[in-house]
């Protein structure tokens, strides 16, 4: 972690394994929403006490679209191999929805601007619940247009659940950062939460 410490070119991001369509799904035994929040939390918390960087959470200065999925960003895409235009990571080229558009020859996109507004639109115009979030800024509604699409249901940023819990364990974590280490043993308890957690 030394190499890594308190260089912004660096960011660590703690996801938890997850049944995402495989055929194998039904034989994965994968954390529940709240193990996986517990674990990530104490993951973030020794990351950051070694001065580590760490993607999603609370920050200070959460800015505008941070929350975002990035298929929702009409600028961003996956190009196939056979240049096939797609938006979505885990849809790939299983849902046709996916497949907004083709790579020519010539290196122009061809885009179907129907299937483009399924990933890009503002949700949060249609959607009341969206308008009256103090997390709207920074989600805008669409923090995973996937999950509206298949379920019909808003898809809330983790963060809107978490904010007072993250913002304590930012603060606590930065207080540690602070503190100057007199010794290697003062620096041994964050390095075995992040062993134990499984990095």
């Amino acid at each position: 972690y030394t190499h890594f410490s308190h260089d912004d070119r660096f960011e660590l991001a703690f996801h938890a394994t997850g049944k995402w369509g495989g055929a194998n799904d039904a034989n994965l035994s994968v954390c529940g929403i709240d193990e996986s929040y517990v674990v990530r939390t104490r993951m973030k918390i020794a990351a950051q006490s070694l001065g580590l960087r760490i993607t999603g959470g609370w920050q200070p200065k959460i800015g505008l679209g941070t929350e975002v999925c990035y298929a929702a960003r009409p600028y961003n895409f996956i190009i196939g191999a056979h240049g096939d235009v797609m938006k979505c990571t885990i849809d790939l080229d299983k849902r046709d929805r996916n497949l907004v558009g083709k790579l020519a020859a010539d290196g122009k996109l061809d885009l179907d601007i129907d299937k483009m507004a399924l990933w890009t639109e503002p949700a949060f115009e249609r959607d009341e619940g969206c308008q009256s979030c103090h997390m709207l800024p920074a989600c805008q509604g669409i923090h995973c247009p996937q999950i509206r699409m298949d379920s019909g249901e808003r898809p809330c940023p983790e963060i809107r659940r978490t904010a007072k819990q993250e913002m304590a364990a930012y603060f606590k974590a930065k207080q540690k950062a602070e503190r100057v280490p007199t010794s290697a043993a003062e620096t041994l308890p964050a390095e075995a939460a992040l062993r134990e957690s499984g990095s």
